[in-house]
């Protein structure tokens, strides 16, 4: 064989190689690129669609305590898994810092008055396409009148924590802060609560 024919048959050789090579990576980018579409439009992903506050009546005795609940959406076509959540309350005197307060973190605590912060926990499950009201906080009636006059600031957080129904990702969090703003008497019904959301 002469020289020209064995470059040329090297040649060729690379250029088949590297083809193949080509194919191999424009697929494995194709198949990495199928993977991410499935997990973004079918992982299950929760979200707090709303927040909303309801009496809570007991017969024959007066509107002691409201409950105000997170409404979480499970937006993806999967179900949650070992999803666990907390929900959090707190009443003050006065505002909180924002910026410096561990919504997130603690169990319990005790604010200047000794008023606790209260705490709902424990395992829950959501379906695909769901909607299902999170863990409650209960909140005196007589604590939310007195944030009607501004002598008390209302504030509930939380979050879950959950596997998004495939193998191999990472466990997602979804997180939630509110101040509840008592614009009106609970107990005369009607708009009486507006939720703001709050960002650190």
């Amino acid at each position: 064989m002469t020289d020209w024919m064995q470059a040329a048959s090297v040649v060729s050789t690379l250029l088949v190689t590297g083809g193949l090579l080509f194919v191999g990576v424009a697929q494995l980018r194709s198949n990495k690129l199928q993977t991410s579409i499935v997990l973004a439009t079918q992982q299950a992903i929760l979200n707090v669609k709303q927040m909303r506050a309801y009496a809570i009546v007991q017969y024959n005795e007066p509107i002691s305590f409201f409950a105000i609940v997170p409404e979480i959406e499970n937006v993806g076509i999967r179900p949650t898994m070992n999803c666990v959540a907390r929900t959090y309350s707190r009443v003050s005197e006065s505002k909180l810092d924002v910026q410096a307060f561990d919504f997130v973190g603690i169990d319990r605590d005790f604010n200047a008055v000794g008023r606790p912060i209260y705490k709902r926990s424990g395992p829950r499950y959501f379906g695909p396409k769901s909607i299902v009201d999170g863990y409650r906080a209960i909140i005196p009636t007589s604590e939310l009148s007195a944030a009607h006059q501004d002598h008390m600031f209302v504030y509930v957080w939380g979050w879950l924590d959950y596997d998004d129904g495939f193998d191999g990702t990472p466990r997602r969090r979804t997180e939630f802060a509110y101040e509840v703003i008592v614009r009106g008497d609970p107990l005369q019904g009607g708009d009486a609560f507006r939720f703001v959301m709050l960002e650190k």
